[in-house]
């Protein structure tokens, strides 16, 4: 008696436990009920969503059932379930196909070929997934039973939110809507080919948006939404490069028929004043750094001196200018006979030296910097590239996320800034690297035509 209390025992348990492998079966929906619940925009859109929902039933049933699946082993209301789902597909794939099985056609817009893409365009759906998920699946089932089911597809759908639709338009037009009044379905021509080059080429620039980034919906929708401030970017950005291009074609030389005149696509004039020195003077200022002596450091300290000179320039039928200069050391003293030119803007008196020719000493001192100014190269159209740049990757990651194409628009920002980033930053240092170059060329040739045309005439003029 004993052993017959034991074996009943074992076999309400393992009843129960083979009771409690099914229990998600109760949840499932009947072939009845997914043919009722679908309502497509035309027959065959009908026709490929049932059979897209009872492809994703089959597989909700292989995740859930005993590992490794085996059809023949199943519990007999599972093995029935399953056959009911296969055999609704199979009738429902062959009716569509048979309806197209004389055609001779052979394009790729054949009809035959729209019934087969329409079902694939909803079987790899994430928002299809989600809908299919509420209409036909409890809540508290949910979260029972789809994270246990296998599948990429899925996992995108349960982090999108209840309620998810499908996108604006997916189901309208080929291949899901039959034919469209006036539509084309003979061979495709070249314009058919350039569309479809086009397409994929969007899509793989939707593709680089987003990269290595997990995405729960198609990286095209992102694309489209930004697609009009990118081109505003790209625009702008075309407008700062020629505005630093402009830069390059500014020169400046000296007139051909009055070499004491500046021709300038600038807006600047050579002013020049010829006079004997008086009144030179000269010091030297010492500058101590002293450094350290915090949280036992040591203490350093580091000099260096910077030559002040001073002196009057003063003209042979009067008038006199005051030059002072910081680490020039000009050669200079009393008696000496010197032309100081400088640069200045229309209508201003006065401006950054240019050079100074010491007609006694028959040398000519030049003021670097200052001879650079009437080009005119300033950094702000970098800064401005940069800034238009990163706020252009942080606006595409908040489209991102507002559009939930992915979980966190950041990392679609961060992918843009580390991706584009560095040949962003290579094409505009190559840009003004280029830019540096060509002014210092074009400085190389102003300097020149200077010690050739205007300082020999300027020593003539001194009387030297």
């Amino acid at each position: 008696m004993r052993g017959m209390f034991v074996m009943m025992a074992v076999c309400g348990a393992l009843s129960g436990a083979a009771q409690a492998q099914t229990d998600w079966l109760s949840g499932m929906p009947t072939v009845k009920q997914v043919e009722s619940a679908v309502q497509g925009r035309s027959e065959r859109d009908t026709a490929a969503q049932t059979s897209a929902v009872l492809q994703i039933m089959d597989g909700v049933v292989q995740s859930l059932s005993p590992k490794p699946f085996d059809a023949d082993r199943l519990a007999p209301d599972v093995k029935r379930r399953l056959g009911e789902y296969r055999a609704a597909r199979e009738r429902i794939d062959a009716r569509e196909t048979a309806k197209f099985s004389g055609s001779s056609c052979e394009g790729d817009h054949c009809e035959k070929y729209l019934y087969p893409r329409c079902q694939q365009k909803y079987v790899f759906s994430p928002e299809f997934y989600r809908v299919v998920m509420d209409r036909h699946f409890a809540p508290e089932w949910q979260r029972s039973w789809v994270p246990k089911v296998h599948g990429t597809l899925w996992q995108r759908a349960l982090k999108l939110p209840a309620g998810t639709t499908l996108p604006a338009g997916f189901g309208d037009g080929p291949p899901c809507s039959g034919r469209v009044a006036g539509a084309d379905y003979s061979e495709p021509g070249i314009l058919d080919y350039a569309t479809a080059g086009t397409d994929i080429g969007l899509d793989l620039v939707a593709s680089l948006l987003v990269g290595d980034v997990r995405t729960y919906r198609k990286p095209r929708e992102l694309l489209d939404d930004v697609m009009p401030g990118l081109l505003l970017a790209a625009g702008a950005a075309v407008m700062l490069i020629v505005l630093a291009l402009r830069q390059t074609l500014r020169d400046v030389s000296l007139d051909r028929g009055n070499a004491r005149k500046l021709v300038s696509s600038a807006p600047y004039e050579l002013d020049m004043f010829a006079g004997d020195i008086q009144g030179y003077s000269r010091g030297i200022e010492t500058i101590t750094t002293v450094s350290g002596g915090q949280n036992n450091t040591p203490v350093t300290s580091s000099s260096r001196s910077v030559l002040h000179e001073r002196f009057f320039l003063v003209g042979p039928v009067g008038g006199e200018v005051e030059v002072k200069l910081t680490d020039a050391d000009s050669g200079a003293r009393d008696g000496h006979r010197m032309t100081a030119a400088w640069i200045q803007k229309p209508g201003k008196t006065g401006g950054p030296w240019l050079f100074m020719r010491n007609h006694t000493m028959r040398t000519t001192m030049w003021f670097g910097n200052n001879a650079k100014k009437p080009y005119g190269l300033r950094s702000w159209p970098v800064w401005a590239l940069a800034a238009l740049f990163v706020g252009t990757c942080i606006w595409i990651g908040v489209r991102a996320d507002a559009l939930r194409v992915v979980k966190d628009g950041w990392d679609v920002t961060g992918h843009l800034l580390v991706w584009f980033g560095l040949p962003a930053l290579l094409v505009v240092a190559s840009l003004f690297m280029w830019i540096y170059a060509v002014r210092g060329r074009r400085l190389s040739r102003f300097r020149r035509e200077v010690d050739e045309r205007l300082i020999p005439e300027l020593d003539r003029a001194a009387g030297l």
